[in-house]
């Protein structure tokens, strides 16, 4: 009995904590008022059936909701747009909750913007293979399935000013990516397990979206809501988080951002970029507001 009312206090504090004024108040100044209330019900909804996310640090599901919230943007699990992810915080000794964005959000975030008349990642099969135009880069899947073992995918999106972008991964490059980037990758409760083929595809989506879509402010502050302060785990069978934030494209030494920019100087206005590439801090978000306000040439 005692175990049992120390697994549902933090849930306890969690309801005591929405029903402050001033808790309530955030989200209905983010959502307005019907809005509001519905999505702390969902949010309550969601922690109280899932024991994990019950034993959550409540200010950091708090967090996580008005994260969910600010990008308008459903926190149920079963949607697929943003999740509520417990871990354990080594450092602190706590379970906590961290806010995560799924494929369908980071669709849902560019479509809004009204630039894409399609937008999608689609799987191919064994059996089944990815051919290129190389005049026109075109991507085209052929032949016939012989099962459902996914071999790779291929993005395409078509702006509205009509023009077209692909990109090919194979699993097997999937799978460096995973590596590389996420340290948490092969924990038996990582998304990368419980949910791999949504994983794949956001990779994919991400790597579309960088090389030849319209990135938005929204979805370059998503990136970093993701990977803001990656927790430290030291418990590996607590629940993780799995963030992809890193940029692999992003310069670093004082030398590439001068490369970088560079490169670039003929494609963008860089008068206000070039006076900070000496300063990496500045450097990077010079960085951040080129590529993510970036609209590729017709």
């Amino acid at each position: 009995m005692a175990e049992q009312t120390k697994a549902i206090a933090p849930y306890t504090k969690l309801t005591e904590l929405v029903r402050e004024e001033g808790t309530r108040n955030k989200f209905i100044e983010i959502l307005g008022p019907q809005k509001g209330s519905a999505f702390i019900t969902s949010l309550l909804t969601v922690v109280y059936n899932d024991d994990n996310l019950r034993d959550c640090e409540p200010n950091s599901v708090i967090t996580t909701a008005l994260k969910a919230a600010a990008y308008d943007l459903p926190i149920i699990p079963e949607l697929g747009m943003a999740y509520p992810i417990p871990y354990y915080n080594g450092k602190k000794k706590v379970k906590e909750c961290r806010f995560q964005l799924g494929y369908k959000g980071y669709k849902q975030l560019a479509l809004r913007t009204g630039k894409y008349k399609h937008l999608n990642v689609s799987p191919y099969f064994e059996g089944e293979t990815v051919t290129e135009n190389r005049m026109t880069g075109e991507l085209e899947i052929k032949g016939d399935s012989k099962n459902d073992e996914i071999l790779g995918y291929i993005g395409y999106l078509e702006l509205t000013s009509g023009y077209v972008g692909y990109v090919h991964m194979t699993t097997g490059e999937i799978a460096d990516h995973k590596a590389k980037f996420s340290q948490n990758w092969n924990s038996p409760k990582s998304s990368w397990k419980t949910n791999p083929i949504a994983m794949e595809k956001k990779t994919v989506l991400l790597k579309l979206l960088r090389d030849h879509g319209v990135f938005t402010f929204d979805i370059s502050r998503a990136q970093q809501d993701e990977g803001e302060e990656e927790p430290t785990i030291t418990d590996p069978e607590e629940d993780i988080i799995d963030s992809e934030y890193i940029d692999p494209d992003r310069p670093s030494s004082a030398e590439d951002w001068a490369a970088f920019f560079t490169r670039f100087q003929n494609d963008f206005d860089m008068s206000e970029l070039i006076a900070v590439q000496q300063d990496t801090g500045h450097a990077q978000k010079a960085y951040d507001v080129m590529l993510f306000q970036h609209y590729p040439k017709d």
